[in-house]
């Protein structure tokens, strides 16, 4: 491979930088335009949970991809904020899930359309053909470095 084309500006690892920025700040702006009150990456996981309710936190950092620790620290704000609730496992009470309280559930339609007008505004000018090519080719980029730890 030509490393003329992985070096060019702008470097890769620079614009997928600032396209994960700029879906961020979009989606900040929007929440707090709306008065909602939480954070983008405190929805990130009741996203998750909207699909895969009941994940230990664990399952959570894997599937964010994200460290414990920072998912511990958004778990425990949005549990202070009345969106979540942990429950221990009957079987091994040291395993807790995390579940979406439902106030959670009432306020999730209004959080979920902000990040679709979000989704909406980033794919402008991208038809179904282009979009399918480009998903494609971020989960290349993903699979190639995930588990490769640097080598």
């Amino acid at each position: 491979m030509n490393n003329d084309a992985i070096y060019s500006s702008p470097p890769l690892g620079y614009l997928l930088y600032r396209c994960f920025r700029a879906v961020t700040n979009d989606l900040a702006h929007r929440f707090e335009a709306h008065g909602c009150p939480i954070t983008v990456e405190q929805w990130r996981v009741l996203a998750v949970l909207r699909l895969r309710n009941g994940q230990t936190q664990n399952e959570l950092s894997l599937f964010l991809g994200q460290e414990k620790t920072g998912v511990s620290r958004l778990i425990r704000a949005l549990e202070k904020k009345g969106y979540i609730y942990r429950k221990s496992e009957e079987a091994d009470r040291r395993v807790r899930r995390v579940f979406l309280t439902k106030k959670a559930r009432t306020q999730e339609d209004e959080f979920l359309q902000l990040a679709i007008q979000t989704l909406d505004v980033a794919r402008t000018g991208l038809n179904d053909e282009d979009l399918s090519q480009f998903k494609g080719y971020l989960t290349t980029v993903i699979t190639n470095l995930e588990g490769n730890n640097g080598e």
